[in-house]
């Protein structure tokens, strides 16, 4: 389900690392998660993608804490024009791995929200069977598909998995890594993104940006 890019040509790749400076002070977090930017000549495009983003957060249904253990992990993929026009958007797939299939799991179809420091970013998640991220629906341009059921690549794999597709503009996403808090609400449930996280998130704006 992880979504990849095969392009070859110019390429670059960078471990996400944000560092404080006098002009602009910052706390240095090493967050893990590789940038790839790739420009294809014969399409003449540039495909972004962001992956290694790897979280294990509290998950809580009111004042109540989910057992079981959940593990999910964030990859964003974008591409625009030429090499000097930062996306208009870009799809974030966010997997969700757990040993059971009795425990919490994402519901369907789930409303699945974040609050940047409060303002929120919202999106029905709806079943499909094949995501097509160039389908906008009506209301503003932004879309969440998912997963039929929890699923297993093979019998013999330790975690079951699901996935959450959708479009965010890239506007949204500067948002999301400016912020100082995120929490995502997925149904009833919700959880904080580590700061790490929303860092990470900044760096790849600034990526898409070319800053």
């Amino acid at each position: 389900m992880l979504l990849a890019f095969l392009m070859g040509c110019t390429s670059g790749t960078r471990t996400g690392q944000l560092t404080s400076s006098s002009t602009n002070p910052r706390i240095e977090y090493k967050h893990g998660s590789k940038i790839v930017v790739r420009y294809n000549a014969q399409q003449n495009k540039t495909f972004f993608s962001q992956d290694d983003i790897k979280i294990s957060p509290d998950i809580n249904i009111g004042s109540q804490k989910v057992n079981g253990t959940h593990a999910f992990e964030i990859n964003s993929t974008a591409e625009s024009l030429g090499t000097n026009s930062p996306p208009k958007k870009l799809t974030p797939t966010l997997l969700h791995d757990t040993p059971t299939k009795t425990g919490w799991q994402y519901p369907r179809p789930a409303k699945f929200a974040m609050f940047a420091d409060g303002q929120p970013f919202e999106l029905l998640c709806i079943v499909r069977t094949t995501y097509d991220s160039g389908k906008e629906s009506e209301a503003d341009n932004t879309q969440c598909l998912m997963s039929p059921s929890l699923l297993k690549d093979d019998p013999s794999d330790v975690d079951y998995y699901e996935a959450l597709f959708m479009d965010i503009s890239l506007d949204k996403f500067v948002v999301l890594g400016n912020a100082t808090t995120v929490q995502v609400h997925i149904g009833a449930a919700t959880f904080e993104l580590p700061k790490e996280t929303i860092l990470a998130f900044r760096d790849f704006a600034e990526a898409m940006a070319g800053k």
